[in-house]
C-alpha cells in the first residue's frame, strides 16, 4: 500500500506539471511494517533515500521530493493508514535524506546512542525497501550493519532497552488487564521478542528484518541456542495470530482494532498455552545477555 501510494503521488506530481522524480530514490517502510508485523492496526512509518547526485533543496517547501512526500503520506492517511503520531514519515525532513546524510545519521546514532534517539534507532534498523532504487537501501543497510556490529555501546544500550519491556502477567500470575479488561500482547509479549531479536541480529551482522528469521540466523551465527530460537519464533507466531484474530473479530463488531486481546474469550487450553509462552520470554533475555557477554 505504501508503494502504491507513492506511485499515485508521482502521478499527481506529473499531472501538476512537476514531472517525474528528478533523481533515483528508494522508499522505505520502517518499524513493524519493515518486519511484516503491522497486521490490521498500522500507522505510517516510512522514509526515503535520495541519490547523492540530486542537487535540489530537500529543505525547500516546493522541492519535488518534499511535495511528493506530502502527497504520499496524505494518500496513505486517506486510505486508512493514519499519520504516525511520532512523525516518522517521509514528509518530515528528518526522514527524507540523501544517502550520504543517512550514513551520517547512522554514524551519529551509533557514536552516541542517547535514550531519546533509541526509539528512532529501533524503527530505522527494521527498514525494508518497497519502491524505487533498492540498491540505495542495500548500500545503507550494509553501512548500518557494519557500524552497529562494531558499536558495543549501541548494542548494550539497545539490550538494556529491550530488557525494560514488561510482560503480560501480573504479580500473581494472572494476565494484566486494561480498563476494557483486555491484555496488551504487543507491550506484554511482542516487544520483548522483537527488540531482543533486533539486538541479536545487529550483534551478529544479520541483515534480515523479520523477527523469526533474525532469531534463527543469529543463533546460527552464535553457534548455540537453536532450540531456544525456534521456541521463541513459535511464541512470536502465536502472539501475532492471537492479535490478528482479535483484530478481525473487532472489525466485524465495529470496534477499532488494536493490539489488546480479550484473554477471557480464549479457551482454557489457549490461555494456559499463552501464559506458559509469556513465562518463557525469559529465554529472550538470556539470549540477549549472551550477546553482551
Amino acid at each position: 500500500m505504501t508503494a502504491r501510494a507513492a506511485e499515485l503521488a508521482e502521478r499527481i506530481m506529473v499531472a501538476d506539471g512537476l514531472g517525474s522524480a528528478p533523481a533515483p530514490y528508494c522508499l522505505l517502510v520502517l518499524g513493524s511494517g519493515g518486519r511484516g508485523e503491522s497486521l490490521l492496526a498500522p500507522d505510517q512509518d516510512n522514509a526515503v533515500i535520495v541519490d547523492d547526485a540530486y542537487r535540489g533543496d530537500l529543505d525547500a517547501s516546493d522541492d519535488w521530493f518534499t511535495l511528493w512526500a506530502e502527497h504520499l503520506n496524505r494518500l496513505l492517511d486517506e486510505a486508512g493508514i493514519p499519520y504516525c503520531k511520532g512523525g516518522v514519515m517521509a514528509r518530515n525532513r528528518a526522514w527524507r535524506k540523501r544517502l550520504a546524510e543517512w550514513r551520517d545519521q547512522v554514524d551519529a546514532w551509533v557514536a552516541s546512542p542517547k535514550p531519546s534517539s533509541l526509539l528512532n534507532v529501533d524503527i530505522f534498523f527494521d527498514f525494508a525497501p518497497v519502491l524505487g532504487a533498492s540498491a540505495l537501501a542495500w548500500e545503507l543497510r550494509a553501512h548500518a550493519l557494519d557500524d552497529a556490529g562494531r558499536a558495543r555501546v549501541l548494542i548494550r544500550a539497545l539490550a538494556e532497552s529491550a530488557g525494560g519491556h514488561g510482560v503480560a502477567l501480573g504479580l500473581f500470575g494472572g494476565f494484566r488487564k486494561d480498563q476494557r479488561g483486555r491484555t496488551d500482547l504487543k507491550a506484554g509479549a511482542l516487544l520483548a521478542l522483537v527488540s531482543g531479536a533486533r539486538v541479536m541480529a545487529l550483534a551478529h551482522h544479520v541483515s534480515a528484518t523479520a523477527t523469526p528469521e533474525r532469531l534463527r540466523l543469529a543463533s546460527e551465527q552464535a553457534g548455540a541456542g537453536a532450540a531456544d530460537a525456534r521456541m521463541l519464533a513459535d511464541i512470536h507466531e502465536m502472539v501475532l495470530r492471537l492479535i490478528l484474530t482479535q483484530q478481525i473479530e473487532d472489525i466485524a463488531a465495529g470496534i477499532p482494532p488494536s493490539n489488546a486481546v480479550d484473554t477471557a474469550r480464549l479457551g482454557r487450553d489457549q490461555r494456559k498455552t499463552l501464559k506458559h509462552a509469556v513465562e518463557r520470554l525469559d529465554l529472550m533475555a538470556e539470549m540477549v545477555r549472551g550477546v553482551l557477554a
